[in-house]
């Protein structure tokens, strides 16, 4: 027979579960994605029913107007839609439609997924569509918008995921594509005016491309949790390494391309205790095939904006214009915040709330001859709007390279703090 404090856990547990199960749970969990708020047309409108599995979501009217778009205003219309079913398989759906009304051109995208073992994040997703793609998707926010780096491109693509090991994923992916340059676009008027020497769209011959491409992701000592079938991953103390090869494979289904491209890279986030935390990523790339490499498939870097302080972790701050190479490469990036640990002991300035940040990066690009260093510091304020921590700092930057004498200047920068990870961007 149960003891008294037995049978007293039973009764608990039993209510805890029922709890769980409960609408009034599922409306609690589901009450912040669903809020509507004045700002909810600008940012995107969404419902998600968690007893369903159901969630959708409508970006807003900032991700929709496109003024500065191919040939002139675009209007978009993004979203997607998501089901999970009783046995923890999950179906995603992603997609987008576009419109350009000077050229009267309809673009768009679409993606459907089955994760149909969730123990083993194991995915199959099939993508197709005809859109103008950015042939640096990680550029300056002036080149970003700009002509040149623009190509139209019309593809299919199928992923293949799942978690090898615990904390290993592995993810091989086949793309067939054509790509295209975007010269006998109409451009608008203005463009000229506001990009300058950027606004001239990149020329090169059509291709057929078809690429096999295995990413490799390992989270050394992956902590997680187990609920019912799905897995649930909590993160990891270490740091983690990621791995990349492409191919461009030729003759298959007519494609033109012949590269072998390979790519290892490291990063960490390391908690210092009450001296703050310091972020830091190294990479190395190298195509060991390029018997036909077109200069869409180079590897491309980051381009500097004039005063804005752009993620130092993953780019560079005084690089200059965005930077290609068909060869081999070395990176290295490094950030620390000191999190008010020196500047919050000090009588009165403690009062201003303000903490030190430092860091510096390397780019090795050794058959161009190219080496550039840079170091900067800066002072960092948090801020709150709403419920969205920002932090706001000030930095002096200051670089040297083989293409130019040193450089100095004054950047401002804005971080997010992700409410989820708990963690900063940077």
């Amino acid at each position: 027979m149960l003891k008294e404090n037995e049978l007293k856990f039973i009764t608990e547990s039993d209510s805890i579960s029922a709890y769980y199960a409960s609408d009034e749970y599922y409306a609690k969990v589901d009450s912040a994605f669903n809020r509507l708020d004045w700002w909810t047309p600008l940012i995107g409108y969404g419902r998600k029913n968690s007893k369903r599995g159901t969630e959708f979501y409508l970006e807003g009217v900032l991700s929709q107007i496109n003024p500065v778009g191919i040939g002139g205003y675009r209007h978009r219309l993004p979203g997607y839609f998501n089901k999970k079913f009783d046995n923890d398989f999950l179906l995603e759906s992603e997609g987008f439609v576009d419109y350009g009304f000077r050229n009267k051109d309809v673009k768009g995208k679409a993606g459907i997924g089955l994760t149909y073992v969730p123990e083993k994040f194991v995915r199959t997703f099939i993508r197709a569509g005809e859109y103008y793609d950015r042939i640096n998707n990680y550029a300056s926010i002036e080149q970003t918008f700009s002509r040149s780096n623009f190509a139209r491109t019309r593809m299919m693509s199928i992923a293949q995921r799942m978690e090898i090991v615990n904390g290993l994923f592995a993810e091989l992916s086949f793309e067939y594509s054509k790509q295209s340059p975007i010269t006998d676009i109409q451009l608008a008027p203005w463009s000229d005016d506001l990009f300058g020497g950027l606004n001239t769209p990149v020329e090169f011959e059509p291709y057929v491309k078809s690429e096999l491409r295995l990413d490799v992701k390992y989270r050394i000592g992956q902590k997680y949790v187990k609920r019912g079938r799905e897995k649930i991953i909590l993160g990891t103390d270490y740091p983690e390494i990621n791995l990349v090869y492409r191919k461009g494979i030729p003759g298959l289904f007519n494609s033109e391309v012949n590269f072998d491209y390979f790519e290892i890279s490291a990063k960490d986030h390391w908690e210092i205790g009450q001296f703050g935390y310091s972020k830091w990523q190294l990479s190395f790339g190298t195509f060991l095939n390029k018997n036909n490499l077109r200069v869409l498939e180079w590897k491309y870097f980051r381009g500097s904006d004039r005063y804005y302080f752009s993620d130092p972790v993953s780019s560079f701050q005084l690089l200059g214009p965005t930077m290609s190479t068909p060869n081999e490469y070395l990176s290295a990036n490094y950030v620390h915040h000191f999190e008010g640990a020196i500047l919050g002991k000090i009588p009165v300035v403690r009062w201003l709330k303000l903490g030190l940040a430092g860091g510096a990066g390397a780019l090795s690009i050794p058959d161009n001859g190219f080496y550039h260093f840079e170091a900067y510091a800066g002072l960092e304020r948090n801020i709150r709007i709403k419920k969205q921590l920002f932090r706001v700092g000030v930095y002096a930057v200051t670089s040297d390279n083989t293409l130019e004498s040193t450089n100095y200047n004054w950047k401002f920068g804005l971080n997010f703090y992700n409410t989820f990870t708990k963690k900063w961007e940077y």
